[in-house]
């Protein structure tokens, strides 16, 4: 089987009248069935068909996969040119009815929405007009389709595979596999019901389960709103009483249908077991009404479900999903999925109830080491009492010590928190932290404390630090205590947590591998992928956050968590507008928690994408959100990532000066050892301040040292960012050569690591000093890499890009071709900017410049004397390269003496600048000056190589 279903009702031989009746019983109050009913209700007289090679958008036919009353199905491939794949597109006509139209495109949005592993992708949708020669057979001699028919399609996920009930007969599953499948689609419903919205047609042909044997729930295109409105489609044979009773239906009708799923996967496979006809009779309520009946269950024994009461507890379970009445099933599907979930873990299900003896029997079920196969259950029994008795017993004391310990802590930290009493102590203004760094040393300090209590408070202490990311802090206490007498598992996680704040992925990695192995969980799998991610292991680490996400039982806390890791990785892989989104769920999720969680990190990512998509206001707007909240959520690496990122949103924004305050600021916090990952971050930041006052060989400096202290944490891909910064200061002085190697290694490392945004940056310095080298191939190349940061939303790398194509273009007398291409990219990158005024406002600026210069492009022309010259000198202002580029306009324009008079004002480390220097002195016959010129820039690229020796 493949990737389509049949859908609803075939509604062949009915008479126009009946086609009245049945609009009645399966549209009131639909929202979105309405549309696609009507057309299939038309081609009930002639069938749809449509010829292979037919085009639909970017795809073409190939043949045809299925159909039923909601259309078509046909196998597709996408024959654009731009990639290929197949699809499986759902075809229906309409006759240009607006109305059936909007509901289309309504069914197209919900669609799009629904993003789960367990459900199938939508991709694609439109609307393709037809004419009879579009149709073959019966199709093209009916009379409706001689009319202009409107064909609506939707391309989905093409998935290679059988239908739910095809599976089990052909593959007969064991029953862990079977109940794993309907917790994948579980899920997917959860997921969808959280959304409000509702399946309404859950049966076996609408789920596929695939060569991996995972399970893809098809057809959310007669989904509606879980806003109790009648049913608007369905299957009879697997619709639920309310849906065929035409009564409000919503999230319990899908349970129903998932509870008929999971009765199939627990009988042999073959049937249903309850077969059901279609069979019309007058309701009693309204005899023009028609209603559907069932037959009688099959009660045919299974060959699958267990013998006993674990039988009878599955059986208890599908009973309660499949209640009659609504009320009487589950609260959710998520609470059916937690009860197979606890069934699976031998614990006691809701379905039968929370009675003592049933507890007790399960209580064993969990422990069979109690019993031995050869007593008798008397013996059984006393065997059984004893052992619990004496459990009691032993939890009775173990639970007195603790309580003796806990109340002794709880104490020892009253007495600490004392000093912060200003009606007791000389300090009114006594902080927190310093409170907890007394408590720390009366602590250690105290002999009269118990070994226990002291251990209780130091670890409980060193938690308090972790959680306000002071690892200096927590490092010192655990170098007093003996590792060995604390849980292994407690400091495994000590160790990850430690290396995580200070910026040590690898570190964090292989402790958080092992733990997740000893104890697996949802805390530490977020972790776990936020370290997969630090060391390169994008694709896995997207894996393992998605999966987490699909989880409809997550709690708020960890769902924020984890959202906020997605967001990283988001912004790592290009996708800024994708991460502003789930970085505000996550603000969302965090304000659900009970106990509510810190939404600062998630104000802080958001920070970040906005600076790569050049919302400058709007990112320190969020940074002081942020800020705001580190009153109630204490963290000093939330702090210094606050004062980290505020700096490189003043930096962007061109407040250099204040950028580079506050990151002088942060470094003296964080250099002393406190926060090694900070400390590095901030040597790389203050290396482009560096750059930005044309200081190339301190900006190699200091990137080589944050280099160097990144690899040394155990970071390499933090350390490839330092990396492509120093191939850009080469190409900067002219060290060409050597920028395209480092250039070249780190694009190919990004690669590896499935970082698109670090292999664009690296290609940019590739390709600019490429264009040095060969000048005629610098305009493609150049092209090629803005045009990856447009795509990839990078809109400060791609303002950059388009200036540095232009300026580029005239100092290396390649104006025309660079000229057209930089007024092409920016017209593409307009198109892309949306609601997004300072980008708009940067990228206007940008235009004038380039429009201005389209005056002097031609060749000489009395340029000084032009009226527009003033205009780009007030274009140019000071940036370093605008001016070199007027010093280049003005010798093409034989305008020595004042070309002469501009470099003079100008000194920086460039090539263009040492190039264009001893171009005009040698005009004016100064081969001296030539010289010196020559020599200044041997000197600083010598200077700029020994930088980089170990």
């Amino acid at each position: 089987m493949r990737g389509a279903a049949d859908i609803g009702l075939t509604m062949s031989g009915t008479t126009k009248m009946q086609h009245t009746e049945i609009l009645k019983l399966l549209e009131p109050g639909a929202l979105l069935g309405g549309a696609l009913f009507r057309s299939m209700l038309t081609q009930s007289e002639g069938r749809l068909q449509l010829p292979a090679g037919l085009r639909l958008g970017p795809y073409a036919l190939r043949s045809e996969l299925g159909r039923g009353g909601m259309g078509v199905v046909y196998l597709a491939e996408r024959v654009d040119g731009e990639f290929q794949q197949q699809v499986a597109i759902k075809c229906t006509t309409q006759a240009g009815n607006e109305a059936h139209l909007t509901l289309f495109r309504h069914e197209r949005q919900l669609l799009s929405e629904l993003k789960h592993p367990h459900i199938a992708r939508f991709l694609d949708a439109g609307s393709t007009e037809l004419s009879t020669a579009d149709l073959t057979g019966d199709a093209a001699k009916n009379e409706y389709a001689k009319k202009t028919t409107a064909l609506l399609w939707f391309a989905m996920e093409y998935i290679e595979g059988q239908h739910f009930d095809a599976y089990l007969a052909q593959s007969r599953p064991s029953l862990d596999v079977r109940l794993a499948l309907i917790q994948q689609l579980a899920s997917a419903l959860s997921a969808a019901h959280a959304r409000l919205l509702v399946h309404r047609d859950v049966k076996p042909s609408n789920v596929l389960v695939d060569r991996d044997g995972v399970a893809k729930l098809l057809d959310f295109g007669i989904a509606g709103f879980s806003d109790g409105t009648p049913a608007a489609a369905y299957t009879p044979a697997s619709a639920s009483p309310e849906q065929l009773a035409l009564a409000p239906s919503g999230p319990a009708s899908d349970q129903y249908q998932l509870g008929s799923l999971l009765k199939l996967a627990l009988s042999d496979g073959s049937t249903t077991g309850e077969t059901r006809t279609r069979t019309v009779v007058p309701s009693a309520h309204d005899p023009t009404v028609l209603q559907l009946s069932r037959e009688q269950p099959d009660n045919r024994k299974s060959r699958i479900l267990p013998k006993g009461q674990r039988g009878e507890e599955l059986q208890a379970i599908v009973a309660k999903a499949c209640a009659a009445s609504p009320d009487a099933r589950y609260g959710s599907i998520a609470d059916l999925s937690s009860d197979l979930s606890r069934w699976q873990s031998h614990l006691p299900v809701h379905a039968l109830g929370s009675g003592l003896a049933y507890s007790l029997r399960c209580a064993l079920r969990r422990h069979p080491w109690v019993s031995a196969a050869s007593v008798s259950l008397s013996t059984l029994a006393i065997a059984s009492l004893i052992w619990f008795n004496t459990q009691l017993q032993s939890e009775r004391d173990f639970a007195r010590a603790q309580a003796e310990r806990a109340n002794a802590t709880k104490d020892y930290l009253l007495s600490l928190f004392q000093d912060g009493d200003p009606t007791r102590g000389t300090d009114p203004n006594l902080t927190a932290r310093q409170l907890i760094e007394s408590g720390i040393v009366r602590i250690q300090n105290d002999q009269s404390l118990s070994p226990a209590v002291r251990q209780e408070l130091i670890e409980l202490m060193v938690d308090i630090q972790l959680r306000l990311g002071e690892s200096s802090t927590a490092q010192r206490l655990l170098s007093g205590v003996d590792l060995k007498s604390i849980d292994a598992s407690k400091a495994q996680m000590w160790r990850a947590r430690v290396a995580a704040i200070e910026g040590k992925p690898a570190i964090a990695h292989a402790a958080l591998v092992a733990q997740y192995a000893a104890h697996p969980s949802a805390l530490i799998a977020i972790m776990l992928a936020r370290s997969e991610l630090d060391i390169g292991e994008t694709k896995r680490a997207e894996q393992r956050l998605l999966e987490l996400l699909a989880n409809p039982n997550l709690k708020p806390a960890l769902r924020s968590s984890a959202l906020t890791n997605l967001a990283v990785l988001q912004m790592r892989t290009a996708r800024p507008l994708e991460a502003i989104e789930s970085n505000q769920l996550a603000v969302d999720q965090a304000k659900l928690a009970k106990p509510a969680v810190s939404p600062v990190p998630a104000y802080i990512n958001m920070a970040l994408a906005e600076i790569d998509l050049a919302s400058f206001d709007s990112a320190l707007e969020h940074l002081q959100r942020g800020e705001e909240w580190l009153v109630t959520y204490p963290n000093q690496r939330n702090q210094f990532l606050i004062l980290q990122n505020r700096g490189m949103a003043l930096f962007r924004k061109g407040e250099i000066a204040q950028a580079e305050q506050v990151w002088r600021a942060l470094l003296k916090q964080s250099e002393q050892g406190v926060n090694p990952g900070i400390e590095a971050a901030t040597v790389h930041n203050l290396a482009a301040i560096a750059d930005k006052v044309d200081d190339a060989v301190l900006s190699i400096e200091l990137s080589e040292r944050a280099s160097r202290l990144r690899l040394q944490l155990g970071d390499p891909v933090a350390a490839l960012s330092s990396q492509i910064n120093i191939a850009a200061k080469l190409s900067t002085l002219g060290l060409h050569a050597q920028a395209i190697e480092t250039s070249a290694r780190a694009m190919s490392e990004a690669q590896k690591l499935s970082r698109p945004d670090l292999a664009s940056r690296a290609e940019l310095q590739n390709a600019l000093s490429h264009c040095h080298l060969v000048p005629l191939e610098c305009g493609g190349r150049m092209q090629a890499v803005t045009e990856q940061f447009i795509v990839q939303n990078n809109v400060v790398k791609a303002l950059e890009a388009i200036e540095r194509l232009a300026c580029t273009g005239y100092l290396l007398e390649q104006s025309s071709e660079a000229q057209t291409r930089a007024e092409a990219l920016a017209a593409q990158l307009e198109r892309t900017l949306g609601d997004n005024p300072k980008a708009l406002e940067t990228l206007q600026e940008k235009k004038a410049w380039i429009e201005a210069l389209q005056s002097f492009k031609n060749g000489p022309g009395a340029a000084t004397q032009a009226k527009d010259w003033k205009v780009l000198e007030a274009l140019a202002g000071n940036g370093a390269v605008r001016r070199l580029v007027l010093v280049r306009l003005l010798l093409n324009d034989n305008q020595t003496q004042a070309a002469a008079r501009l470099i003079s004002s100008l000194s920086v480390q460039r090539e263009d600048y040492w190039h264009l220097k001893t171009l005009v002195a040698s005009r004016q016959g100064q081969s001296a000056e030539a010289s010196s010129t020559l020599a200044e820039m041997q000197q600083l690229q010598a200077r700029a190589l020994k930088a980089l020796q170990p």
